[in-house]
């Protein structure tokens, strides 16, 4: 079988991390943290974050997802800081989001200008 997302490590099931932070999900940005690159080494890339019952996040008022870059992970409280850029009246800045990351059902690496050529739903 092809290369797994996680490495040949099992993921996406019950761990023994007192913090309860056991999903797939939470493993990924665990995985993060030590420089296990879900998005194949490219530092252009970005991810889009899918919430429960949310849908992609959208932190601009409109439809199209907002672009995240992974900050760091807190697996004591399944805590995830993502940095997004945001047009200000003197051009952009950064901001962070933290999310927990129970909360997060889906995330997928797109590079800037990816999101033209399909749509979430």
């Amino acid at each position: 079988m092809g290369d797994s997302l996680f490495h040949g490590k099992e993921k996406c099931s019950k761990h023994d991390h007192t913090s309860g932070c056991d999903s797939c999900v939470c493993d990924f940005f665990r995985d993060l943290s030590d420089d296990i690159n879900f998005c194949s080494q490219n530092i252009n890339n970005f991810l889009v974050i899918v919430l429960k019952g949310i849908g992609p996040l959208s932190l601009n008022g409109t439809t199209d997802p907002t672009l995240f870059r992974f900050v760091r992970y807190e697996d004591r409280k399944c805590c995830v800081v993502l940095s997004y850029e945001v047009t200000t009246a003197t051009g952009t800045a950064t901001r962070n989001l933290l999310v927990n990351c129970k909360d997060i059902i889906a995330v997928t690496c797109v590079q800037d200008g990816d999101l033209a050529a399909g749509t979430f739903n």
